[in-house]
């Protein structure tokens, strides 16, 4: 059975609006949370702060083809969430069925 994740990509913490990326397998933070801490790391830091939503999901994708741009309609039964907060340069996640959650990292 595959461990999904949807990523979702906020301006703020108060952003009600949000890029939504959807990951079918390998969702905890050694697979998944591995492969957006590298990716995000790629990211220059001039861009950090002119990115927006959209962007950053298709950079995301464009780097891993595992991840793709998805609505809250079909983002599917994840088993871990992942935050990625512009504003604070952060990714945090949490596991949906423990309520374990942690910062993965900064960028």
């Amino acid at each position: 059975m595959s461990t999904r994740a949807n990523i979702f990509i906020r301006n703020s913490y108060d952003d009600r609006e949000k890029e939504i990326l959807y990951h079918h397998c390998d969702g905890y933070p050694e697979g998944v949370g591995k492969s957006l801490s590298s990716i995000l790391r790629k990211l220059p830091k001039e861009e950090n702060q002119s990115m927006t939503k959209h962007n950053l999901a298709r950079f995301i994708c464009e780097n891993d083809s595992e991840f793709r741009i998805t609505t809250p309609y079909s983002a599917g039964d994840a088993e871990y969430v992942y935050e990625i907060i512009i504003s604070k340069r952060c990714v945090d996640w949490e596991h949906l069925y423990t309520g374990e959650q942690e910062r993965l990292c900064n960028f």
